[in-house]
């Protein structure tokens, strides 16, 4: 053969070897271009994606999720922006990319999902709740290789924060039995973070105490929109993920004894190891305790005694309330128990109740019990004392109504009960509620039997009870009923973006406006005018025989009123917006009077006495501020946010407030000075003046009454 044809043939052989492998790894799909494909097996997680925010990122993202192929996707919530129809419908069609690669994907509700949606996007009632348990959540439990994921509904109705709720805890305890007793491993998923290194849910600390019973490999949260947060707490290895707007998505995959988890990002277009965890649960929890409480707080010394046996750990550190009061350094033991004891005698004595947070601290991670102490009452030095408590089966988002000399309370999962000094009266069984219970009474011109309760629902059911418990009368509408309102011959419904005026003198329907957007608040109601705040931007005046009289264009997307019920001070009308901003607008001349710019406004409802006007913040501020100048009389700093609650008026020239600390703050109105004391340990949603005292419901579905020294 000539030299020439050799040199040929040689260049050929080199082309082959350099180009052949490229060519079929284009061709396979980059099959070998990744690490974790010589896994056992991997998946796909991708939170907080504000659809259509950035939508070609998110498009991007999904177009690389069919090239890798996982077996199973997990999007974690904040799926769009504002939670609208067009929304979703525009994030179902670019989710068809994974779709037809039939690539399955499951997913959870974010804030930003439900907080301003006027549709009901929760669906599933839980399997294993009990009769009375009928609130709708977005869970999911889904089997892939051999782990099980539990997709934790965290979200609630118009909060930004996140709870849990008594029955998805039980749902969870289940779904974990049945999986030990199935040998999976699971892998908890969440929008808000649960606990251990963070926490925006006021109830997950119970999941933490949960865990440690189980083989809980990971829980994965987004929010955030970052990996900030990450940490072993009893065993389980918590990570906060980074946001799919931001062009970031992680991969779980695993082989006989790890767990990998990988973080990508599309600018730099690669893959990241985070951590790896060792599968077998010894291997992983090298820190663990038994922890015994063998002497709870009372009234009489306020000491508490504790005893921990620990292993691997280097620190015991002891919270009550959010507030250091025990740290010390442990003597190192990786081998055998070592043995802790302290007494305490710090505990906050002031409050009615204290959650304990022990932390055994080691090198690899950190066990974590929580204990909550109840006190029956509280120093005798304070302004309230703790008459009674009740338990309803659910959350509860409805605002309780006075009548006949006791409180009518609903909570999520339509339990409706009279209660007189703690005790049921009767009790009566809806739908899923959200809507405040309204009271409508007697008038000259109806034909309403005396007082009568009224309740919506998020089927859209309207009841009418007696004062008996007697269901008198049943209205359907087709939209989810989020707030009442009584006129003098009316009562006005907020059901989805619709506003109905139901006449009582016949019980028809004798408006229907549709506002927009969601109808989150009551209306105020005055001079036969409802004042209805809508998240569209603009608050409506609809007079009690369906005409729309007026309305005010005052903000748009997040930046309205929407969440914030106004009042009236003469004919000026105090509105409060997100936008940050109390304004004043005078409804006859149709202009603005006066305007303050307050951080973090918008939130809580506009009270009155007359000229003058109370509201909060979610910085925990209270302020008092002439209505008809708009001149600040006073603020204070309660140190504690305020979202779920609005400061209310006692005949004592009192206000009262609750914060989402699980306090309760009696504040001096001409003052501003105030007394603090934490009643429970999650959200306060919502605060009533009873009797000689103050009526609280809690997140949790507890109402407790505490009465008022003079």
């Amino acid at each position: 053969m000539k030299s020439k044809n050799i040199r040929i043939l040689v260049f050929l052989c080199l082309v082959f070897v350099v180009f052949t492998p490229k060519l079929l790894l284009r061709q396979d799909g980059n099959v070998k271009s990744y690490p974790f494909f010589s896994h056992q097996g991997y998946v796909i997680l991708l939170t907080d994606l504000h659809f259509p925010y950035k939508q070609k990122t998110i498009e991007s993202l999904l177009n690389k999720i069919t090239e890798i192929k996982p077996q199973h996707v997990f999007l974690l919530g904040d799926l769009t922006e504002m939670g609208s129809d067009e929304e979703f419908k525009g994030l179902k069609n670019a989710l068809s990319i994974i779709e037809k690669a039939q690539i399955p994907y499951s997913s959870l509700l974010g804030n930003h999902d439900v907080r301003w949606s006027y549709v009901v996007r929760k669906s599933k009632v839980l399997e294993n709740s009990d009769n009375f348990s009928k609130g709708l959540y977005e869970v999911f439990s889904k089997e892939v290789g051999n782990f099980i994921f539990l997709g934790i509904d965290t979200t609630m109705y118009f909060q930004h924060g996140g709870h849990i709720g008594k029955a998805q805890i039980n749902w969870l305890e289940k779904e974990l039995e049945r999986a030990r007793a199935k040998g999976k491993q699971v892998i908890l998923l969440s929008h808000h973070p649960l606990g251990g290194p963070v926490t925006y849910t006021d109830d997950g600390w119970k999941i933490i105490d949960l865990i440690s019973k189980y083989d809980v490999i990971f829980t994965f949260s987004g929010h955030v929109h970052k990996y900030d947060y990450s940490g072993s707490y009893n065993g389980a290895w918590f990570q906060t993920l980074g946001a799919a707007k931001d062009g970031s998505m992680t991969v779980l995959s695993w082989d006989r004894e790890n767990a990998y988890l990988w973080s990508y990002n599309l600018e730099s277009d690669n893959f990241k190891m985070i951590k790896s965890i060792p599968l077998e649960k010894k291997k992983r929890q090298l820190v663990d305790a038994t922890i015994k409480l063998l002497k709870a707080s009372d009234n009489s010394d306020n000491t508490m005694k504790l005893k921990v046996d620990y292993l691997g750990a280097e620190r015991i550190r002891i919270l009550a309330n959010g507030r250091l009061v025990h740290e010390r350094a442990l003597q190192y033991n990786a081998q055998k128990l070592s043995t802790y004891e302290i007494t305490l005698t710090n505990v906050p004595k002031t409050d009615f109740s204290v959650l304990l947070r022990i932390s055994i601290v080691g090198k690899d991670g950190i066990y974590q019990r929580f204990f909550k102490l109840e006190k029956a009452e509280s120093n005798d030095q304070n302004v309230l004392k703790r008459a009674w408590t009740f338990s309803l089966e659910d959350t509860i988002y409805s605002k309780p109504a006075l009548f006949e000399g006791g409180v009518i309370v609903a909570d999520y999962s339509g339990n409706l009960v009279f209660l007189k000094d703690g005790n049921v009266v009767w009790r009566k069984s809806v739908g899923p509620v959200v809507a405040n219970v309204e009271i409508i009474s007697e008038s000259r011109d109806s034909k309403v039997e005396k007082r009568q309760v009224v309740i919506g629902d998020l089927e859209g059911k309207i009841y009418f009870f007696d004062s008996k418990g007697n269901l008198i009368r049943q209205i359907k509408l087709s939209e989810p009923v989020y707030s009442l309102k009584a006129g003098n011959s009316t009562i006005a419904i907020c059901a989805g973006r619709y506003f109905h005026i139901l006449r009582l003198s016949d019980f028809k329907v004798i408006a229907k406006h549709d506002l927009k957007s969601l109808l989150q608040v009551q209306p105020f109601f005055e001079d036969n005018i409802y004042f209805q705040p809508s998240w569209d931007g603009n608050i409506y005046l609809i007079d009690e025989y369906g005409k729309l009289v007026d309305q005010f264009n005052i903000g748009k997307t997040y930046y309205t009123s929407g969440s914030s019920t106004p009042t009236l001070v003469g004919a000026l009308l105090i509105y409060s917006n997100i936008d940050g901003t109390v304004n004043a607008m005078d409804i006859r001349k149709k202009e603005k009077i006066w305007n303050l710019r307050i951080p973090g406004i918008g939130y809580s409802a506009v009270e009155n006495i007359g000229d003058f006007i109370f509201i909060s913040t979610i910085n925990g501020k209270v302020y008092k501020i002439d209505g008809k100048n708009g001149n600040i009389v006073w603020s204070s700093n309660i140190g504690s946010s305020t979202m779920g609650c609005s400061p209310k008026i006692l005949d004592t020239g009192q206000l009262v407030l609750g914060t989402n600390n699980g306090e309760l703050t009696v504040i001096d109105a001409n003052t501003g000075r105030y007394d603090k004391f934490v009643v429970s340990t999650g959200f306060v949603m919502d605060v009533l003046p009873y009797k000689n005292g103050i009526l609280v419901t809690l997140a949790d579905g507890t109402i407790q009454f505490f009465t008022m020294k003079r």
